[in-house]
C-alpha cells in the first residue's frame, strides 16, 4: 500500500487512472479550519514534520488530495464518501461550503457523487445557516450531493469490491470457510 504523502506527491499529468472512490473520516481540527472566516490563515497546528509548515484551511492534507485529484487527466469516475471523527453532530462542525470549496476545481469526471451526512430537516437545529452544500449552493458545481445516515464502511468496501469483481472470501481476512 502506498503511502499517503507519497501518493500524494506522484506527477498526476502522467496518471491513467479513470475511476476513484475514497471513504474519509477526518479529523476535527480539520473541520475547524473551515470554520473560520475565509481568509484567516490561522494554523490551529502550529507546524508539521521538520519542514516547520503550517497546517490551515489553505494548507492541509485535504487541500493536497483535492488538487491531485483535479490534476488526474483521465479521471471520469469519483465518488467521496466523507465522515468526521468529531463528537460534535455534522451539521455543527462541517461549513461544507467551504470544507468542499476546492473540489469545484475537479471538472473531468462525468460521474462525480460527494455522499455527506444527513442534515436535521429543521433549519433551527442547523447551526451554520448558509454553509451547506444544498440548493443554490450547489449551482455550477462539477459534483452532486447524496446525504445518508453516517457512512457505513462496510458498504464502502462492499461496493468497491463487487466493481472490481473481487468477493471471494479470500478477500476477507476473518471469513470462516
Amino acid at each position: 500500500m502506498m503511502q499517503a504523502g507519497r501518493l500524494l506527491s506522484t506527477p498526476w499529468a502522467a496518471c491513467n487512472i479513470r475511476s476513484v472512490d475514497v471513504s474519509l473520516q477526518i479529523t476535527a481540527s480539520l473541520t475547524d479550519f473551515y470554520l473560520l472566516r475565509p481568509g484567516t490563515d490561522s494554523a490551529i497546528i502550529a507546524s508539521t514534520g521538520q519542514s516547520g509548515t503550517p497546517v490551515n484551511a489553505r494548507s492541509n492534507v485535504w487541500e493536497t488530495a483535492c488538487r491531485a485529484l483535479a490534476a488526474m487527466p483521465q479521471l471520469r469516475r469519483l465518488r467521496i464518501w466523507i465522515d468526521s471523527r468529531d463528537l460534535r453532530p455534522w451539521h455543527e462542525a462541517a461549513a461544507e461550503t467551504r470544507l468542499f470549496a476546492s473540489l469545484a476545481q475537479i471538472r473531468r469526471p462525468q460521474h462525480f457523487v460527494l455522499c455527506l451526512p444527513k442534515l436535521p430537516d429543521d433549519d433551527a437545529a442547523r447551526s451554520l445557516p448558509g454553509l451547506y452544500l444544498e440548493g443554490a449552493e450547489l449551482d455550477g458545481k462539477p459534483f452532486k450531493v447524496e446525504r445518508g445516515d453516517r457512512p457505513n464502511k462496510w458498504v464502502v468496501f462492499l461496493t468497491t469490491r463487487a466493481r472490481t469483481g473481487r468477493m471471494g472470501a479470500a478477500n476477507f481476512p476473518h471469513a470462516e470457510l
